[in-house]
């Protein structure tokens, strides 16, 4: 029987695996042009499966003079099957940053989270990436990491996709249709061409994300100082 631990507090890998598991639903070119005021919205209760998920409230390191936001999280199968994991986050604030975890971060950051953590059951971003088994026993534990903003922000949101089945189309307000656009190789970038020399056309899918709000009151010295307080948790399509 494996262990647990309680928490003491998307990297390349993780999106080219991403980017395989969208092209199985469509494959898309650049942004739609009905992007404003389009929507998708989820289902309050889906029938897609789901992974059940914890998060930590994120914590602040520096490493090499540079400070990182990291949020310890444990993910669980019991969906009946043994699925494919590929955690994707994204981190706004109230400044319109939008910043993605893991991306240009340093291997000695990860190194130092976890020394930090001292968990053994704790694996790098890029190892979490693969297949769930199921059972609360097969459980994974990761972190997301992502610089600190030199802004003064007072709340952010952590997005964290992966975690949910659900997908659903980006409905134009105006056509009450789905948005479509240029379907796109997933290897060569390059416009999919139908026989008449078309571009073939494929609705915009957004996944369900769990979202977490944080607030980060006052202005602290240095960002280990900071107060980060949980505000609340929502479901959002992105």
């Amino acid at each position: 029987m494996r262990a647990r631990t309680l928490f003491c507090s998307a990297p390349r890998l993780a999106a080219a695996l991403a980017s395989a598991l969208i092209a199985g639903h469509t494959a898309t070119a650049a942004p739609a042009k009905d992007d404003p005021g389009t929507y998708a919205t989820p289902a309050a209760v889906s029938d897609a499966w789901s992974y059940g998920l914890k998060v930590g409230t994120p914590e602040a390191i520096q490493v090499d003079s540079r400070w990182y936001w990291f949020m310890a999280y444990e993910v669980t199968n019991e969906t009946g099957a043994d699925r494919l994991f590929v955690p994707q986050v994204t981190i706004t604030n109230d400044h319109g940053e939008i910043v993605t975890a893991g991306r240009r971060i340093p291997p000695t950051v990860f190194d130092a989270v976890a020394d930090r953590l001292a968990n053994p059951l704790l694996e790098s971003p890029d190892d979490v990436v693969g297949t769930l088994l199921q059972g609360r026993d097969f459980a994974k534990e990761s972190v997301a990491i992502w610089p600190v903003s030199p802004l003064d922000i007072d709340t952010f949101t952590v997005f964290f996709a992966g975690a949910d089945g659900e997908v659903r189309p980006l409905i134009s307000p105006s056509t009450g249709e789905p948005v479509l656009v240029a379907a796109t190789d997933p290897v060569t970038g390059e416009v999919i061409q139908q026989a008449d020399g078309q571009p073939l056309m494929r609705p915009v899918l957004m996944q369900r994300n769990r979202a977490f709000v944080f607030a980060t009151p006052g202005t602290a010295v240095t960002p280990d100082l900071q107060p980060v307080r949980p505000v609340r948790e929502y479901a959002a399509m992105r």
